[in-house]
């Protein structure tokens, strides 16, 4: 499939989902005996987009993020989350905080901000789309791989939450990587960091394909990759020291914002941070599978504590130690980055569906050399939809609050799901470790 057919496409596709979503509103089907909707959020839901409302309030209130507005949210995602507030008439109080009684009332509010938020997300999805296209069409594969974006769980979380936008914001950085804009890459990294977090731990592998491969300048390799020691230290400074520097850079600008708006300060600069870190494993992670007595009962809930600190390591770390290694080829930085991004989704004390759309764009890029990745890929997709869409939320809406004690149809989805995401990195950090090993390779491997 050529370029041109597959951005129709991908246009196409993007226009009528975009359309669908706000010709619907949480559309379900299926009936419980009270007449509640069985499954009522096959298409969207309004949990997170309700979240994104409220943490945007900053906008038409007047207030300060962070100080007076709750979010635990990075900043250009915190800002984001205002826009919307621009483009209606809304019932937010100017100065003040919004009571949840108030909140509850403005229901005009809630749907002019979620058609709203779709809107914004098909342009992200869009974007992500086209993105992933051109770092097809670079890596000499088919640019038609990247319509894979319409796979279920990618599709119903970008357009349900927004990390679509640090997805693109990844996918820019790989293109332009690949044309030798280093600072580049490394800035958008820095940008989607300040969005979701995970961008920045590929920032370490970005740097260490700069140090080990060839000057890669519009596709094609005008140097060899550097042998010796003495080489590799002159190069240094361009390959690593001068691009993170940039990438600190954009990321010290955007605190220092937020460290001088209403003299925040230290307290408003770690208040993201500080919140993420206190949260608690959530049911369907892989921290409370070990250590829930009704679940797989490896360990006891007191163990919770050192068990998330254990599995944080496992989140973090992989991207200094992947990055030591010699990183000299596309396809070897291509499976770091896929690699780390997976085990910070499986290793988290807190489980996120929509990381999948973090996932699935990385692995497009690996999946025409590698049918495991593409099977892995959409029994991935499948298996998070069928978790989270289908059966959490059936769960949710049941008669008796069935969601706190689960339904045996949810959990055999939810360790379905664990046991893909693992074997899925287990299979992608093999791959990696194969390809760095393996002897230097030519030109645009």
């Amino acid at each position: 499939m050529t370029l041109r057919t597959t951005l129709l496409l991908a246009t196409l596709g993007t226009a009528l989902t975009l359309t669908l979503l706000l010709a619907t509103h949480q559309w379900g089907v299926g009936h419980w005996d009270d007449g509640s909707t069985r499954y009522r959020f096959l298409l969207e839901d309004e949990a997170d987009r309700s979240v994104y409302e409220q943490r945007g309030r900053w906008l038409p209130a007047g207030r300060t993020p962070y100080l007076e507005e709750h979010s635990e949210y990075p900043q250009l995602a915190t800002w984001l989350f205002g826009l919307p507030y621009l483009f209606f008439d809304h019932h937010v109080p100017v100065g003040r905080a919004q009571t949840s009684a108030e909140f509850r009332a403005a229901t005009d509010d809630h749907e002019a901000y979620f058609d709203l938020h779709h809107v914004s997300m098909a342009l992200s999805v869009w974007l992500l789309l086209v993105l992933t296209a051109l770092n097809l069409r670079a890596l000499g594969q088919p640019p038609g791989w990247a319509l894979l974006l319409f796979l279920p769980g990618t599709l119903y979380f970008a357009f349900n939450r927004f990390d679509a936008w640090p997805a693109a914001a990844v996918a820019a950085a790989l293109l332009l990587q690949w044309r030798g804009r280093r600072h580049g890459a490394a800035i958008l990294l820095a940008v989607g960091a300040m969005l979701k977090w995970f961008p920045i731990l590929l920032l370490p592998l970005f740097l260490a394909y700069n140090l080990r491969a060839g000057a890669d300048k519009r596709g094609t390799h005008a140097a060899p990759a550097p042998r010796g020691r003495r080489e590799l230290l002159a190069r240094l400074p361009s390959a690593v020291l001068l691009p993170g520097l940039s990438a600190a850079a954009v990321c010290l600008a955007i605190l220092a914002i937020t460290w001088f708006w209403g003299h925040g300060g230290l307290e408003a600069v770690k208040y993201v941070y500080t919140t993420q870190m206190s949260r608690d494993p959530n049911p369907p992670s892989l921290v409370a599978a070990l250590t829930v007595p009704t679940r797989w009962e490896v360990f006891t809930p007191a163990d919770q504590g050192w068990l998330g600190k254990a599995f944080m390591l496992l989140q973090f770390l992989p991207a200094l130690l992947l990055a030591l290694l010699p990183i000299r080829s596309r396809r070897a930085l291509l499976l770091g980055c896929l690699t780390v991004v997976l085990g910070f989704m499986q290793f988290g004390k807190v489980f996120s569906p929509q990381w999948i759309c973090w996932v699935t764009p990385l692995a497009i890029l690996v999946a025409p050399r590698h049918v495991t990745c593409l099977l892995l890929i959409v029994a991935a997709e499948l298996a998070i939809y069928i978790q989270i869409p289908v059966l959490f939320y059936e769960a949710m809406g049941m008669p008796g609050g069935a969601l706190f004690r689960g339904t045996p149809a949810f959990w055999a989805a939810c360790d379905t799901r664990i046991a893909v995401l693992f074997l899925f990195w287990a299979w992608s950090l093999w791959a990696f470790l194969r390809t760095v090993w393996a002897p230097a390779p030519a030109p645009n491997s």
